[in-house]
């Protein structure tokens, strides 16, 4: 999100962000996949962007909600009925 217009901002991947395809376990929670995007994007702690403690993070779902962390990845299959699971790391 950019903070002086509080809107969100893709990053393209020659900046560092851009799309990856993951596949995970069912069992894995919300926070879980923010580890694993956090570890993608900010390889030993940093990204073209600057370092990782400059950023605050979160998981945002396919219509840029918020996640839960304790919901598991079979269960948001269930709730959506998408048969593709799309997060983005904000």
């Amino acid at each position: 999100m950019d903070t002086k217009d509080k809107i969100l901002r893709q990053v393209r991947t020659k900046y560092g962000g851009g799309t990856r395809r993951l596949s995970v376990d069912k069992n894995f929670k919300s926070e879980d996949l923010l580890k694993k995007a956090t570890d993608l994007f900010f390889p030993g702690g940093m990204s073209p962007k600057g370092p990782l403690e400059y950023f605050t993070r979160g998981l945002l779902d396919y219509k840029s909600h918020k996640c839960e962390f304790d919901v598991t990845v079979s269960e948001m299959y269930d709730s959506s009925a998408l048969t593709t699971l799309r997060f983005y790391l904000s």
